[in-house]
């Protein structure tokens, strides 16, 4: 007779059971959407690492788990899962490693028995595990290439010491291509028992029936008990400054302060603390360093509190010459905790509460949350208490943990250009000066409210009433399209300023108004739109949305905003030198358009052109390019749709229509021919594109060419298992097809060593090749179609990307709803279509391939 699990339910909803070989599944049902989450805690990270040698195993089997089964070979583990229409991707960090996916609720038992059969039967070949080597290998050549990474990794190094998060989670280059198979099997037999294991399960599924699939799938499964880690005692080393020098533009800059690991009463007040400091435009240090003082291109506060001591965290990205009176004021806003009032703490409450609410949104985010808990202190609902904490927290309690901080030892990572004249000894006297609920998910059906008005202006909004959150859009079409050589970067300029000020607010007192409302306010600027953007709490939707046609309808741009505005522009393309896949991106598109073409420009501009665009030009171009007649508002949420409509066709009421004078380019007249274009950078690897011109929002060959880039990219991909997988070229490698109201691009990009490259390059254009003259397999076609569908419901969870999708279709002339076709038009793509598409599209005398790097003559 067969045994019954014992089925617990810890909660309304929420069914758990320990199997007989230890391991714990939980599951969480939702029936708001038609989708599920399988979320493998595996409690064991790169803390458990005890020896040099080990040092990223944890991260180097998270990678071959996905390398085959004895029911599995290599890469079918990633496409029966994107067969399925899911997805699927894993993490690894000091104190776990997850493996998750999303996928259609239908689907469930597969995505269990996948990741199961991943867990506990992978083979961990050898010839695999050379090839991935490579390929992590890689991945860390691109962390030493990011100034960022350069900067955290010293950060850690430096406040840690001994301990195990001293070491970066991926592991050297020493130590991974040192690795045997051997060592892997040790190591997952040490760490990857059942009782360490607690499988996550939250979306629209029938508990009972997923436990016991569950119950029988691992009936055969044995659990050895697995061994404890005795790590170090924690102390805090003395006060550091390390100050790496680079071939970098920027400075970037990390200060740490040691904390305390997670605790339920000490964590929710540094969380707390760490968005009032940093947390927004309004934020004390934010608002300070990069509107009063001038000084950063962004900064940020967080804090870092894992199962074991943590770090209290500032950072900025800015310039060398600003690093000394960055710091300076960091330190001193910290020491100045009087200086914290109850609003501060009363708005960082809000914006916990929307934050927590915005992550309810997907089944994914629910188990994230969920697994986060679990592994942090055991806890399923451990979120539960922990806002029940963060309600009970003081204003004292934030100016002690304040004041406790101040107090603490500093640690310092700066990364600076090589040509930078800043010390180590400079910073140290900074040093030396120093003062030491969760709501209910409803089911209900969702109306769309649509409208034109007299004046021109079109208005959609979906209701969602499953969450108390509301996303919103309101702009034009324009962008990058409305540029010219001379006013090149005038269109991310204005998307900033029209919410840093209107004449009724001032930019500080908006960001204040809206994020003490639980909400967030942005411009966006792109190559075909502008507009502003805000997300709130359903309750304060009219606050919200007053404040979106605020700022669309009375802009001031201030005369200090602008010139604030100018510095950051300025820092951010300075910044940008140190993007390698911007630059590749740039060059590539600079290849495939003419000088006279809009998308020939660099998207936020040039110093040159930046610098000289007066506020008089602001207000011409606003004025002349972005009338009120071509205004379109969309939004997603819980709210009433006509009473949105109401709101906007009020305050619109006394704007007439307006002809614009932007004429949009919608062909290109010369013809895009083969070539190679190359830039140098001294850095460790090529960035490569290789690609051509492509279709607009409008053409039907958009959906063919979406196809085309979801069979080259992906884990499931041609080119994912034949250049990563097969031939260990690449530890990045992707393919996109972009539209916009002109038309696009359609690319393949990949990062390689220079003296790979040409077989890199050689693999795309060999990829490319085959779809021009074989049919893609009917078994292919049909899993791309799957997946892409599943994916395209999974992202649909979010109020954020319906309101996205919506905005855009009404925008660009496709319908609001157009969003609710794709599935419908993508089963419609057939083999012959690919085929014609890449004949067209792909056809070598017309690829342009762009190399960015320390690229080697061939």
């Amino acid at each position: 007779m067969e045994k019954k699990s014992v089925i617990t339910e810890i909660a309304s909803g929420i069914h758990s059971s320990i199997l007989d070989c230890g391991l714990e599944i939980t599951v969480e049902t939702i029936r708001s959407n038609p989708v599920v989450a399988v979320y493998a805690l595996v409690k064991a990270g790169s803390a458990c690492e005890e020896t040099p040698s080990e040092a990223g195993i944890s991260h180097v089997i998270e990678h071959m788990l996905f390398k085959g089964t004895p029911s599995r070979k290599t890469g079918e583990i990633a496409s029966e899962i994107e067969g399925a229409g899911g997805d699927l991707n894993a993490w690894t960090s000091f104190d776990e490693t997850v493996f998750h996916m999303t996928l259609p609720s239908d689907s469930v038992f597969k995505g269990i028995d996948v990741v199961c059969d991943a867990l506990f039967n992978s083979l961990f070949d050898s010839d695999e595990l050379e090839r991935e080597k490579e390929v992590i290998i890689e991945e860390i050549r691109h962390g030493e290439n990011s100034p960022g990474h350069l900067t955290s990794d010293t950060l850690f190094r430096t406040s840690y010491g001994k301990f195990p998060y001293a070491k970066p989670i991926i592991g050297t280059k020493d130590s991974v291509s040192a690795m045997t198979v051997k060592d892997l099997k040790r190591y997952h037999a040490r760490w990857y028992q059942p009782s360490n294991i607690h499988l996550v399960i939250v979306g629209d599924v029938d508990p009972v029936e997923t436990i016991e699939f569950t119950v029988k799938l691992l009936s055969k499964v044995k659990n050895t008990k697995t061994k404890s880690v005795k790590n170090p005692i924690f102390t805090a080393p003395e006060s550091s400054v390390v100050v790496n020098k680079s071939k970098f533009n920027q400075a970037y800059l990390n200060i740490g302060f040691p904390v305390n690991a997670f605790d339920m009463n000490k964590t929710p007040v540094l969380d707390l603390l760490s968005m009032i400091l940093g947390e927004g435009e309004s934020s004390i240090i934010q608002k300070r360093l990069k509107y009063t003082e001038k000084l950063v291109l962004d900064s940020y506060v967080w804090s870092f509190t894992p199962k074991m001591e943590g770090l209290f965290i500032a950072g900025a990205l800015l310039s060398p010459e600003n690093v000394i009176d960055t710091v300076r004021i960091i330190i001193e806003e910290l020491s100045s905790s009087e200086k914290i009032t109850i609003h501060d703490l009363n708005k960082a409450r809000t914006t916990l509460k929307s934050e927590e609410i915005s992550q309810m949104q997907t089944v994914g985010g629910i188990a994230r949350k969920r697994v986060y808990f679990l592994s942090i202190n055991n806890k399923y609902l451990g979120d539960h208490e922990y806002f029940k904490a963060i309600d009970s927290v003081t204003l004292e309690d934030i100016k002690l943990a304040a004041r406790e901080i101040a107090s603490a030892p500093v640690f310092i990572s700066v990364t600076v250009p090589e040509d930078a004249s800043i010390s180590e000894k400079e910073i140290f006297k900074v040093l030396n000066s120093k003062t030491r609920t969760t709501p209910a998910i409803i089911s209900q059906k969702n109306r769309s409210v649509t409208r034109t008005l007299s004046n021109g202006i079109r208005i959609a909004f979906i209701e969602d009433k499953s969450i108390p959150f509301i996303s919103m859009r309101g702009g034009f079409t324009g962008g990058l399209l409305s540029e010219t050589p001379e006013i090149s970067g005038i269109s991310p300029m204005l998307s900033s300023l029209l919410v840093r000020g209107t004449h009724l607010h001032t930019g500080d007192e908006l960001h204040e108004f809206i994020e003490s409302s639980g909400g967030t306010i942005l411009g966006f600027s792109g190559r075909s739109s502008l507009g502003v953007r805000v997300d709130i709490l359903s309750e304060n939707m009219r606050i919200g949305l007053k404040s979106l046609i605020e700022c669309i309808r009375f802009p001031s741009f201030d005369m200090d905003e602008i010139s604030t505005e100018k510095q950051r522009i300025s820092m951010s393309l300075d910044a940008e030198k140190d993007r390698h896949s911007i630059q590749v991106s740039r060059l590539f598109e600079q290849s495939i358009y003419p000088e006279d073409h809009p998308y020939w420009l660099n998207i936020n501009g040039t110093k040159t052109t930046t610098s000289r665009i007066s506020r008089k030009k602001l207000l011409e171009h606003f004025a002349e390019n972005y009338p009120v007649s071509e205004l379109v508002f969309a939004g997603c949420g819980d709210a009433d749709g006509e009473e949105f409509a109401d709101m906007i066709e009020n305050s619109f009421r006394d704007c007439r229509p307006k002809k614009r004078k932007l004429q949009l380019p919608t062909e290109i007249e010369n013809k895009v021919s083969a070539k190679t274009v190359t830039a140098y950078k001294d850095i460790t690897q090529n960035h490569i594109i290789v690609g051509t011109l492509g279709v607009d929002i409008k053409s039907e060959d958009r959906f063919i060419l979406d196809v085309i880039s979801r069979i080259l990219s992906g884990q499931s991909g041609r080119l994912f298992l034949d250049l990563r997988d097969r031939e260990s070229l690449a530890y990045q490698v992707s393919s996109w097809s972009i539209e916009g109201l002109a038309p696009g691009f359609f690319g393949s990009y990949i990062v390689t060593r220079p003296e790979e490259s040409q077989r890199a390059i050689d693999g795309i254009y060999k990829h490319y090749k085959m779809l021009r003259q074989d049919k893609v397999p009917a078994e292919e076609l049909a899993r791309t179609i799957i997946h892409m569908k599943g994916t395209h419901k999974i992202a649909l969870q979010k109020r954020s990307s319906i309101a996205a999708a919506a905005f855009f279709g009404e925008l660009y002339g496709i319908g609001f709803d157009s969003y609710r076709n794709l599935t419908q038009r993508l089963e419609r793509v057939t083999a012959n279509d690919i085929k014609r598409v890449a004949e067209q599209y792909l056809n070598e005398d017309r690829l342009v391939t762009a190399i960015y790097g320390p690229w080697i003559k061939w």
